[in-house]
Order: C-alpha cells, then sequence, then structure tokens
C-alpha cells in the first residue's frame, strides 16, 4: 500500500489547490481591510457643542430635514403633537409663575379661574391635549394685559428659561387645541426639548460619510463629553446670540450663595474650555452664532451695553466710526469679536480681532480663517428655524470640510 506521503507526492494538484485556496481568502481579507481603512479615512466626525438652549436640537433637526425626507408625512409629525402641546402649557405656565414674581396684576380679574385651571393642570403633569378647557383657558390668558406685560418683562425671570418659541405658539393656540392638529415642519423645528445623553446622526455628501455627535448642552450633561472628543474632525459649537440679557443660577457657587452668570457670559467660558481641548487641536471650528431673528428683535427693546458695557466703545473694522446700537450687523460683529478673541488669545497668544466678509445673499459671515497645527474656525451668523438659510450654511460647511477630507485621502494614496 502506497504511503500518505507518496500519495500526496503523486497528486501535487491537492496541494497546489490548497494553497491558491489559502492565498485567496488572504487576499480577500487584505482587501477587507483597506477598504475599511479607506472608509474610516473617508468618515468625517462632527461634534456638536453648546450651552442649554444654544439651538443645537434644531440644528440637528435641520440637517435631518434637508439630508432626508424627516418629518414629511403626517405620520412622523403626528408623533409631535403632545410635544408642542406641552410647551404651550408650559410656557403660560411661567408666564402666570412671574406675574406674582413681578407683581403684576392680570388686566381682567375674570381670567383668574383660567389662571387657576392652567397652574392645576400644570401641576399634575397631565396630557393638556385631553382637556379642551385647559386650552380654552391660555387662549383668553394669552389675550390678557398683564400677561403680555409680563411676557415684554420675560428678561427679569430669574432662574426660569421661557422658550423663544413660546409667543410663536401662544398665538396659534387655538389651531393647536384642534383635535385634527398636526403639527408643520416649522412646529417641530420649534418645539423646545432637551436632550440627553449622546445621540448620532449620518449622512453623506461627495462620498464622504458625515457622522453627527450631539451632546447635551446642560451642566450635568458636560461630564459626558470627553469621551466623545476623539477623531474629531471639526466642532460645530452653536451659541445664542439673544442670551445677552438672560442669567441662569450659577449651581458651582456655595449652595448659600443665590449667585448668577449671565446665559452669553456662560456659553464664552464654556468655548474657552473646548478650545483648548487636546483632542480638538487639529479639528476645524465651526462657529454658528445663533438665533439672529430674536437677537434682531431684542436690540430693539434692550442695549446690548447694558449687559457688555465696552460694547458702547466697540468699532468693528469694517467700519471708520462706531455702528448705531441698536444695528444687528454691529452688534452681532461684537459678538463675533468675543469669540475670536478667545480663539486668536489661545492660537497666538494674544487677543486680536478678525477681519469678516459677507456672502453674496448678505446673510452669513466668515471671519479669515487662522491656522496652526491644521486647526481652523470658521463663524457663520444663523437662524436654526430658517431652513433656507441653514440649506445655505451646512452646503459650505459640508462641502469645505468633504473636500478636505477628500485632499487628506488624495495625500495617503
Amino acid at each position: 500500500m502506497p504511503h500518505f506521503c507518496d500519495a500526496i507526492a503523486c497528486c501535487p494538484c491537492l496541494y497546489d489547490d490548497e494553497t491558491k485556496i489559502g492565498r485567496e481568502v488572504h487576499q480577500r481579507i487584505t482587501n477587507e481591510i483597506k477598504k475599511a481603512k479607506k472608509l474610516a479615512r473617508r468618515e468625517i466626525k462632527l461634534l456638536l457643542l453648546g450651552t442649554e438652549e444654544a439651538g443645537k436640537s434644531t440644528v440637528i433637526k435641520q440637517m435631518r430635514i434637508i439630508h432626508g425626507k424627516e418629518f414629511a408625512d403626517e405620520k412622523s409629525r403626528a408623533k409631535w403633537v403632545q410635544s408642542v402641546r406641552e410647551n404651550v402649557l408650559e410656557s403660560i405656565h411661567i408666564l402666570l409663575r412671574n406675574l406674582e414674581k413681578l407683581d403684576i396684576p392680570l388686566g381682567d380679574r375674570g381670567n383668574q379661574e383660567h389662571a387657576t385651571r392652567v397652574m392645576d393642570a400644570a401641576k399634575k403633569h397631565y396630557d393638556a391635549s385631553a382637556v379642551p378647557e385647559v386650552f380654552h383657558a391660555i387662549a383668553a390668558l394669552w389675550q390678557d394685559e398683564g400677561i403680555r406685560e409680563c411676557y415684554r418683562r420675560r428678561a427679569e425671570f430669574r432662574f426660569i428659561y421661557l422658550s423663544d418659541s413660546s409667543k410663536y405658539f401662544l398665538d396659534q393656540v387655538t389651531v393647536l387645541a384642534d383635535p385634527k392638529y398636526i403639527p408643520t415642519q416649522q412646529d417641530i423645528l420649534r418645539v423646545r426639548k432637551s436632550s440627553t445623553g449622546v445621540q448620532e446622526y449620518w449622512f453623506s455628501v461627495k462620498g464622504c460619510s458625515f457622522r453627527v455627535v450631539d451632546v447635551g448642552g446642560q451642566r450635568s450633561e458636560r461630564r459626558k463629553w470627553t469621551h466623545c472628543f476623539e477623531k474629531v474632525n471639526a466642532m460645530i459649537f452653536v451659541a445664542s446670540l439673544s442670551d445677552f440679557d438672560q442669567e441662569l443660577l450659577d449651581k458651582t457657587a456655595n449652595n448659600y450663595e443665590d449667585r448668577t452668570v449671565n446665559r452669553m457670559e456662560e456659553s464664552l467660558a464654556l468655548f474657552n474650555v473646548v478650545i483648548q481641548d487636546r483632542f480638538l487641536q487639529t479639528a476645524s471650528i465651526i462657529l454658528l452664532l445663533n438665533k439672529t431673528d430674536i437677537f434682531q428683535e431684542k436690540l430693539q427693546e434692550r442695549n446690548l451695553a447694558d449687559y457688555f458695557p465696552d460694547y458702547a466703545h466697540f468699532q468693528p473694522e469694517s467700519q471708520p466710526a462706531p455702528g448705531p446700537k441698536k444695528d444687528p450687523q454691529t452688534a452681532g460683529q461684537y459678538v463675533l469679536s468675543k469669540y475670536m478673541a478667545i480663539k486668536d488669545y489661545h492660537v497666538a497668544g494674544k487677543s486680536a480681532s478678525s477681519s469678516t466678509e459677507k456672502d453674496e445673499q448678505g446673510k452669513v459671515w466668515r471671519p479669515q480663517p487662522k491656522t496652526k497645527n491644521g486647526q481652523l474656525m470658521f463663524a457663520h451668523f444663523t437662524c436654526a428655524t430658517d431652513t433656507k438659510n441653514m440649506k445655505l450654511i451646512t452646503k459650505a460647511v459640508e462641502d469645505r470640510l468633504a473636500e478636505e477630507a477628500l485632499s487628506i485621502m488624495a495625500l495617503r494614496v
């Protein structure tokens, strides 16, 4: 009988076939690894940061609308009915609570019964949409001159944040009370819903996969941020322009102190911290100065210099003399200069201002980018609830980052 080794020697094809199969398997694995690495290089990670109520959630909603068909059908929008109605109940509840604190009487004493009904509904936390009487009471109260006066003095509210969309929803309270009501895309964009934890959203542009990582803006959420900072291509920092006249309770202060901090100062302080993070030193910085619409409205009622005294002497580089203090462009350039001063201090080791330019539609201002270790900074004035405005800005940002990523890939080939 032939020996086993002799049999193999007599049939070399068996050995050759096994070797060939092994090489093919190895090649497939190698190709998959190369493909995975290539895809990883084409992934662009965007980190979305900002303080609470800056508008980060609205930016995410806009991305979902722009890059897909989010909220396009009634079924998906119907899921937001309760959130919209809860926003309305919360808004009128906050106004009623501050009515007494500001010593403002109701314009019509007959509305006291409506006020009691609304306060009771808010305390019980039940679905207001199931109680038509509650919405009837809200509609009556919103027409009350005392409530309107309280709304005009909302900047005086302490430790309680009244949603920027309160007036938007209260103005159409009778529509929202309709049993057949379905929110519009604009309604959904304006709904206030605090984000907690870390959320991710994906979309593709020019063959590059964008991964947007949204972290909660509340102070209690910030301890969760650190592990999200690695391998970030760009940081999108959302800052609210309209926060200049609002305060929040500084919970880091001594418990026996009633210390407050200006909301815009809080945003500047947070920007100062994150811009120094070691993981973000090579990441592009995209600053979205948000809520231009509300900012413009507030400037007609309030003086920015009352909250930031140095604004009284501010003179944009593009103007030979100080601009009008109620001018939103001058005021916007001032706020931008505050963020640029922080960026320039850490990049160049000194305070400096940056020249700006306006795009062809006159809606976007961008400072000339400065670099260090590959770090770039771009700024845009935004109204996150304006889809047309956000389409313009997101396209500019995404195209720039995609081209940058593809250029880096070309160098690695």
